[in-house]
């Protein structure tokens, strides 16, 4: 068992029966069962963290198998076990993850209460760069052996595509940063952002928070702090530093766009 889960037995427990479930639906379309995200990382962090996991499947989904797994989710979420909300996961045919382009067909999504088609930004790059690079392997092929390899370059333009297509218009439009909990996802994603253009490869946002603190002068040491102590109960009302930190990293990233 990995390590990361070995803390987490409530958590290994949910993947089994997750994987268990998963593969008397798919039966021979199922392929592997992958862990990604924080959990890989090796940052989880029990108050705040989902449970990233992708499905690899032989073929696309098809809406019969949608709704068994749709129908098959909703049991898992009416279990006694905390984590199920916490569940975070895509359904993805093989031969999509051959491609370093985001799919343009939906895929079967599934985050908490919510299962449905949705479709894939250019989070598909750095998710598939954590994948295959520091994935957990429940069951199935390494990633490895069906998935490139993913350069700092195309890592760093996948990051400014999603800064420009969905970060830069709250700069005019702040209405979604005006949620609490998004003012706090806002300024951990551009710690991220910020460390991928310094150092061209996927951290956590626990260690990229972390190294931010200290970078630029400390110039965002307190705004930082306070987003790696915020609890969900808690208020924060930080939108003005929130639309600063956006700003900064729009300008350190036009500066920045390939790693020396």
């Amino acid at each position: 068992m990995n390590k990361q889960l070995l803390k987490y037995k409530d958590v290994y427990t949910l993947i089994e029966l997750l994987k268990r479930e998963v593969k008397d639906i798919l039966k021979d379309e199922f392929i592997g069962l992958y862990i990604h995200g924080s959990l890989a990382l090796g940052d989880f962090d029990p108050k705040s963290s989902d449970i990233d996991f992708l499905v690899v499947t032989k073929d696309m989904v098809s809406q019969e198998l949608f709704n068994s797994l749709r129908k098959m989710h909703n049991g898992i979420l009416r279990k006694e076990n905390k984590w199920a909300y916490k569940l975070e996961g895509s359904y993805v045919s093989k031969d999509l993850l051959h491609s370093k382009i985001p799919p343009t067909e939906p895929r079967p999504y599934v985050n908490g209460r919510e299962f449905s088609l949705e479709h894939y930004g250019y989070e598909w790059v750095l998710e598939r760069y954590t994948l295959r690079e520091y994935g957990i392997i429940i069951e199935g092929p390494n990633p490895q052996s069906f998935m490139d390899s993913i350069a700092s370059s195309e890592l760093q333009q996948a990051s400014l595509k999603i800064l420009n297509q969905w970060w830069a218009p709250m700069l005019l439009n702040p209405n979604l940063l005006e949620e609490r909990e998004y003012q706090v996802y806002a300024i951990l994603t551009m710690c991220r952002i910020l460390n991928m253009f310094k150092y061209g490869n996927v951290v956590s946002k626990k260690n990229a928070a972390e190294w931010a603190q200290n970078a630029f002068n400390n110039r965002w040491e307190v705004l930082i702090e306070k987003a790696l102590r915020w609890k969900n109960d808690l208020p924060f009302d930080n939108l003005e530093e929130t639309l600063e930190i956006i700003k900064f990293t729009r300008s350190y990233v036009n500066n920045n766009l390939y790693i020396s």
